[in-house]
């Protein structure tokens, strides 16, 4: 079979079967699992939840909003108001 891995063994997608819905979960688990440990966390959690991480550009140091200065902000706005 092309592409097959020794790793996952037996799992792979099957259909018409009646067990294709529990094999398609424990397959697609397998290859997850086997994406994470050759490409890291990120790629597994792309494969089993179909979720892409997305990086914010961090904010230079001074331009950083605290917790302790929005609240302190939203004050300010209360008291003029």
């Amino acid at each position: 079979m092309l592409g097959k891995e020794i790793e996952l063994g037996n799992l792979i997608y099957k259909f018409n079967t009646k067990d294709q819905a529990d094999m398609y979960l424990r397959t697609t688990e397998a290859i997850a699992d086997f994406v994470g440990v050759e490409c890291g966390r990120d790629m597994r959690m792309l494969v089993k939840k179909s979720n892409e991480k997305i990086f914010t550009e961090p904010l230079p140091q001074g331009q950083r909003r605290t917790r302790r200065s929005r609240l302190q902000e939203d004050w300010r706005n209360v008291a003029q108001n």
